[in-house]
């Protein structure tokens, strides 16, 4: 599922120019569900065990008989943790930007398409969750966590069933475990929402401890 994070990424500066028709014109997991202009992945190697989310089933519709042409229709069936969360737009400079910073720990958030309000409460889905250590030449060697993920949007009309709406990235230069994320993001009260998920899985989240789900991505 690392795919659905670093296959495309918006450009803060340009978020504005960025649009999602809403007539269909491919699933929101890919790169040619938006107009304008886009970052292509990075390209960067994780290691199996960073993953905390897989992809369980994925069925795909073509519109006509190409192989390689227009998606008709596609549906991603997926395994991990949900949690909710607000961000904020930030401004520096002039320049919006989607952040939230607490003590040392910082999430920014690209979003697929700029909205008009400041502030927006949305659900995240986490892919990613690694750790490293890094150090100076006058201080000790420091672990730093890193969670990424996407950012979802119910869309009313399955049960589980959501739509990509950008994605985010959480860091922590000087925390203990990757529990640091439990101050911007909340996980307990998903459990009680039976309209966000299709299933509960049998795995727990391998990082936090919390339930995984079954849910769609279209």
């Amino acid at each position: 599922m690392l795919s659905l994070e670093s296959d495309y990424r918006t450009e803060r500066q340009r978020l504005s120019k960025l649009s999602r028709p809403t007539k269909f014109q491919a699933p929101s997991w890919s790169w040619a569900s938006v107009n304008g202009p886009i970052q292509a992945g990075g390209g960067e190697q994780y290691n199996p065990d960073e993953y905390v989310a897989k992809v369980v089933d994925s069925h795909v519709e073509l519109a006509g008989e190409d192989p390689f042409g227009q998606v008709g229709n596609g549906r991603l069936q997926g395994q991990g943790s949900l949690a909710t969360t607000t961000v904020n737009r930030v401004y520096y400079r002039g320049t919006g930007f989607w952040s939230t910073i607490i003590n040392q720990m910082k999430v920014s958030y690209a979003l697929d398409e700029d909205p008009d309000e400041d502030e927006m409460s949305c659900f995240i889905l986490t892919l990613l969750a690694f750790s490293y250590e890094s150090s100076t030449s006058d201080q000790a060697s420091k672990a730093s966590y890193t969670m990424r993920g996407l950012i979802l949007q119910p869309t009313g009309e399955r049960k589980g069933e959501f739509t990509r709406r950008g994605t985010f990235a959480a860091s922590n230069a000087h925390g203990e475990s990757f529990l640091f994320v439990l101050d911007v993001f909340e996980f307990t009260s998903i459990h009680k929402r039976s309209d966000l998920y299709e299933s509960v899985a049998l795995e727990m989240d391998p990082r936090l401890g919390f339930p995984q789900y079954i849910m769609s991505l279209i």
